[in-house]
């Protein structure tokens, strides 16, 4: 029984003040707790790849992360021979003064890459496979599925090059399909794209098995410094990618000091749409320090489910229209209803599992509950198939700081236990 859910966090801080996580993370709690190890620090980072590999075992997955969309100054990108063809411009144009560009104070000027021009697919394929051939996947941040989001940020919805959504989805393909190793097997590919906004189109088109394409990280979701908007359609989202052959979630949270409520939510939400190669957890949920951000509950370890998720389904469901499914996805789940002005859908979410393991010791059925809505709500007995008396508690903080889980840590009563509004419980028999 594996020993926790599949994981992934920063392991590039090689001392407290570099880089984004794993400093003081022994190979050892690495090994043991990461499934994905990402590194954002350039080609001398190798802590990452130092701790997951060993010979011809891989611990874990090294993860590099990598911007061929938004271009900004401290890109590699921006040492390249560049051409002006490279770029995208505004509807009309094709000069190096109306460029799509985006400012942002400390980070200067942003410009949008042409990612169909053969021969800046060829710079990008050979700085990756150069720098980064012993790593095996890729983190493609700023990658959208449409005009809308793709061109967000630059005031404009197209561009000269690209005025379709199909024109949005066959440039990430066009990099996508070069992005190889040195012998041309391709990088694993995991784009950081899904917005959970029924307003807003589906990143779901950007995997493609074929290109390498099997992931897409959800940033600040369900938890980024407090509840994420639209958890229903995260729910859906999540949903919809379990019913896929081999692709996978990432659900990324945002913390400044790992609260227990920001814990609950991000642990809870895994649970919810848990299965198997298909959701990761990514709880960056401590910004005051640069720990790895795995935490000792997720070595919960949730199997034979009571109740699940199917496909999402209804008319417009996923669409980018504002409908919201009405069918499968969270309304599988779903056992109370509620409001919440950053979520149509709201209400309450359970799910139960009838064998669970901590750190792959089997300790009975568990549940988790996410209470999305805007009010205290009571825990109901015909919520429930199971019979549970504890709530799981937890004990300190991650776990390179040996923080732990109490499973019967609190009392739990049917009909007397309250989930405070954007919130979370974990049940333990």
């Amino acid at each position: 029984m594996p020993s926790h859910v599949a994981t992934w966090a920063y392991d590039d801080a090689i001392s407290p003040n570099h880089c984004n996580g794993g400093a003081g993370a022994s190979r050892t709690l690495v090994r043991h707790w990461l499934t994905y190890a990402e590194t954002n620090c350039g080609p001398s980072a190798t802590k990452a790849a130092r701790d997951c590999h060993a010979r011809r075992t891989t611990y874990c997955t090294v993860i590099q992360y990598f911007d061929a969309g938004k271009i900004w100054e401290t890109n590699p990108i921006m040492k390249a021979p560049t051409r002006e063809h490279w770029w995208l411009h505004q509807p009309g144009y094709g000069d190096k003064s109306h460029r799509l560009t985006e400012s942002a104070p400390g980070a200067g000027t942003a410009y949008w890459l042409n990612q169909s021009v053969t021969s800046a697919q060829s710079w990008v394929h050979h700085y990756i496979a150069s720098h980064y051939n012993a790593w095996g996947g890729l983190m493609m941040d700023d990658t959208g599925a449409c005009k809308q989001t793709q061109f967000y940020g630059s005031s404009y919805t197209s561009s000269s090059e690209i005025g379709s959504d199909a024109g949005v989805l066959a440039e990430h393909a066009d990099l996508a399909q070069v992005l190889t190793h040195r012998n041309q097997k391709p990088f694993l590919q995991v784009d950081n794209g899904i917005q959970p906004n029924p307003n807003v189109c589906t990143a779901l088109p950007l995997l493609d098995r074929h290109t390498g394409v099997i992931g897409l990280v959800a940033e600040g979701d369900p938890w980024s410094n407090g509840f994420s908007a639209y958890y229903s359609d995260l729910l859906d989202d999540v949903a919809a990618i379990d019913a896929m052959r081999q692709d996978f979630i990432v659900l990324l949270s945002y913390d400044q000091d790992g609260s227990d409520q920001a814990r609950l939510v991000q642990e809870a939400t895994d649970m919810l749409g848990y299965k198997p190669g298909h959701v990761v957890s990514w709880a960056d949920l401590e910004q005051d320090n640069l720990h790895l951000a795995v935490w000792p509950e997720e070595g919960i370890y949730p199997t034979d489910p009571v109740q699940s998720m199917a496909q999402p389904r209804g008319p417009g469901c996923l669409g980018g229209t504002g409908a919201v499914c009405s069918s499968g996805g969270h309304n599988d789940l779903q056992v109370a209803g509620g409001s919440n002005a950053n979520d149509p859908a709201a209400g309450v979410y359970r799910r139960e599992f009838g064998e669970c393991y901590d750190r792959s010791v089997a300790f009975g059925p568990c549940a988790a509950i996410v209470n999305d809505t805007s009010g205290s709500v009571v825990v109901q007995g015909s919520w429930l198939k199971h019979s549970y008396g504890h709530e799981i508690t937890l004990k300190g903080g991650d776990v390179q700081s040996g923080g732990r889980i109490d499973l019967t840590g609190a009392g739990f009563a049917p009909g007397t236990t309250v989930v405070p509004a954007d919130d979370a419980i974990l049940l333990d028999r």
